[in-house]
């Protein structure tokens, strides 16, 4: 949401009146009118980019195919976050609307089990608050159908901390004037503590995760350094 919002302020990036079409993912039989109605007019307009945010994109199968049948020349941005943390504020996420009634170690501690007993086909395309954060299956996906140029992978952290610089990047890669950004607000972020034990989970959720991490920078070409 915060990328989303950021990539908003550029006076030369036109997103659609709704957030998270879902087009590829979830709304293909309404056609590809219906898709193109949710942006603005670009005619007689001067060099203009046209995109939209939607997170469902990146783990359902097939999705890859169809972007790439429809607009073989898109360019697209993904942000990952450190899978531990993605696994912990997608948990909270899930409680606070009422759709996780396991506690934080339960939901946790079953998904490392499955991480620990299972073959590699029965975990990859599946997504959770630990499996989704398996970013090396999906990503493999996307890369079979666009060449790597095609494709920029922003660190989350980096994006947090480094807000300016990392907007930066993506306006290279959208070969658009540089712009300067207000510090991203924090969208849909919500607050929770971590306690001993929690933290505990953490660490050993990192290292169980540690060998699909390094499987990811393989496939990325540079290392987030993500412990």
């Amino acid at each position: 949401s915060s990328m989303h919002v950021a990539l908003g302020e550029h006076p030369q990036v036109w997103l659609p009146y709704k957030k998270e079409l879902n087009f590829f993912s979830l709304h293909r039989d309404r056609g590809l009118a219906w898709y193109l109605s949710h942006f603005p007019s670009q005619r007689g307009l001067p060099h203009v980019v046209a995109g939209e945010s939607s997170p469902t994109y990146f783990h359902k199968q097939d999705v890859e195919h169809h972007v790439h049948e429809t607009f073989p020349d898109v360019r697209l941005i993904l942000m990952l976050r450190h899978p531990a943390d993605r696994a912990f504020s997608r948990y909270h996420h899930y409680l606070r609307h009422g759709s996780e009634t396991r506690t934080l170690m339960q939901a946790i501690g079953q998904e490392i089990q499955l991480l620990e007993s299972r073959c590699e086909h029965e975990i990859r395309d599946r997504n959770g608050h630990v499996l989704g954060g398996l970013y090396c299956y999906p990503l493999r996906r996307w890369l079979s159908r666009f060449p790597r140029e095609q494709l920029l992978v922003v660190n989350f952290d980096d994006f947090v901390h480094r807000s300016q610089a990392t907007m930066n990047t993506v306006w290279d890669f959208l070969e658009l004037p540089q712009h300067r950004c207000e510090e991203p607000p924090h969208v849909n972020q919500g607050q929770y503590e971590i306690h001993h034990e929690q933290r505990q989970l953490r660490q050993k959720l990192c290292s169980v995760l540690r060998p699909y991490n390094e499987r990811l920078y393989e496939l990325l070409g540079y290392d987030f350094g993500w412990d």
